[in-house]
């Protein structure tokens, strides 16, 4: 860890935005270093400039001290750890200083619980009731961690420091992307493999640090997806706070882990930190009903936990049903029949089905054809996005709540689901956004 140690005895500190002349510092070290970002990443020739490099580098550098003495000294605040780990990012592209501040982290986050700031005071949660506070509250504390992890795809301050993480030399995910997109990985991957066999330690290193870093954002997702959990179960529907999405963030280290498996399937052999042994104790601080850890944070698992599944998905009507859950379930139906019957298509409809969820209409327009082609309105009509949905779907179908029968093999895998990222992805100017209800007093909008 870079802030704590095991030992120490955390308090939240003071609430920062009390003190309007350092939260606004902070703010503009950020401000300063998102426009050095963007001036460094707007053309190709840009990229390669040396005193634009020097610039972005010092700002983030600024940024990170500024944060770090904060923390360290003034308060324990969600939102300035997010700018703090961002600038952590950009220092060290092989992201070595990233999964220490992570442990820092996670130790405030499970040390702290619900006190954790940006906490309101009392004077701003007057004319609540119990109830509203706590849902008001909770989202103040937590919404400002969509600023990290980014609430769509290429967004968030961590998704440009993953797209520039390494395979070898200046290969980075960015360029595998790039590559897969065009068919191109086969003779990379010729390229690549004396290489990665000379140079296997380095690679190896790399590879358990993005499992490092997975597994503690594992950590953080069922920690803060576990309090807005807990605070919204005597809320009404409607107030209920939904969880945070993790899934891009999560997304860009799963096509690193893929990128690395690809070049070097030696790598293959390496064993993921079990981050379920790691969630328990650390939502014992935010939650102490436990039933919670299976219901909205699907995971892995083997066939002897098949009951588990199960039980779990029998309570699915006691909370909202999200985007994320139906995603997991067509992610299962497709692992069921690529297992069962392979020959079918349906799994393979099926996986490309949710790739094309998770991309904008442009993107998905960009993916099947070259703009201003003929050949537009016969996808758009192919792929059903002229016509009216409702005479597409079944509204009446019920949400899945009966037991499934399972597969026999001894194990489940997961069926890998590629996220597509642009091998550029785009900087927009720093604009706080308003959330839904129940409002955050902090500004914790898209940044990018």
């Amino acid at each position: 860890m870079l802030l704590f140690s095991d030992g120490d005895t955390l308090t939240s500190g003071d609430y920062l935005k009390a003190d309007r002349s350092k939260y606004r510092e902070l703010r503009n070290l950020l401000n300063v270093a998102q426009a050095s970002l963007r001036k460094l990443v707007e053309t190709t020739e840009s990229l390669s400039d040396k005193a634009l490099q020097q610039t972005n580098a010092a700002s983030w550098e600024d940024l990170q001290v500024a944060c770090q003495s904060a923390l360290q000294n003034q308060s324990r605040d969600i939102e300035i750890f997010c700018w703090w780990l961002a600038a952590l990012a950009y220092k060290r592209s092989d992201m070595s200083l990233l999964e220490q501040g992570l442990e820092d982290f996670v130790f405030a986050v499970t040390s702290l619980g619900d006190t954790i700031h940006p906490q309101l005071p009392e004077k701003k949660l007057t004319g609540y009731d119990e109830n509203q506070a706590k849902l008001k509250q909770c989202e103040n504390q937590t919404r400002p961690l969509e600023q990290l992890i980014g609430d769509n795809p290429n967004s968030g301050l961590l998704s440009i420091p993953l797209m520039a993480f390494p395979f070898l030399d200046d290969y980075a995910l960015r360029n595998y992307l790039s590559d897969k997109k065009s068919g191109n990985t086969e003779s990379v991957k010729a390229e690549f493999t004396a290489s990665a066999l000379s140079r296997y330690d380095e690679l190896k290193a790399r590879y358990e640090r993005i499992l490092s870093i997975d597994s503690k954002i594992a950590v953080i997702q069922q920690c803060i997806n576990d309090y807005r959990f807990e605070v919204s179960k005597e809320a009404a529907i409607g107030d209920k706070l939904q969880p945070l999405g993790f899934s891009f963030v999560r997304d860009n280290l799963k096509q690193l882990k893929s990128m690395y498996l690809y070049f070097c399937p030696k790598l293959e052999t390496l064993e993921e930190p079990d981050s379920q042994e790691s969630l328990e104790p650390a939502t014992q601080n935010v939650a102490d009903d436990q039933t919670s850890l299976e219901q909205h944070q699907p995971t892995r698992t083997s066939s002897s936990s098949v009951t588990t599944q199960q039980a779990a998905a029998v309570e699915t009507s006691s909370r909202a049903y999200t985007r994320e859950d139906a995603l997991a379930d067509l992610n299962r139906i497709a692992v069921f029949f690529k297992k069962t019957e392979p020959h079918n298509p349906i799994p393979y409809l099926l996986a490309r089905a949710i790739k094309w969820g998770n991309m904008s209409f442009s993107e998905l327009m960009t993916e099947l054809v070259s703009k201003d082609s003929p050949v537009l309105a016969e996808i758009s009509k192919l792929t059903g996005v002229d016509s009216d949905i409702n005479t597409l779907l079944n509204n009446d179908v019920a949400l899945p709540t009966a037991e499934v029968e399972q597969p026999k093999p001894a194990a489940q895998t997961q069926a890998p689901v590629e996220a597509i990222a642009a091998s550029t992805p785009q900087v927009s100017p720093v604009e706080p956004t308003q959330t839904s209800q129940p409002t955050s007093e902090s500004q914790s909008g898209s940044l990018w």
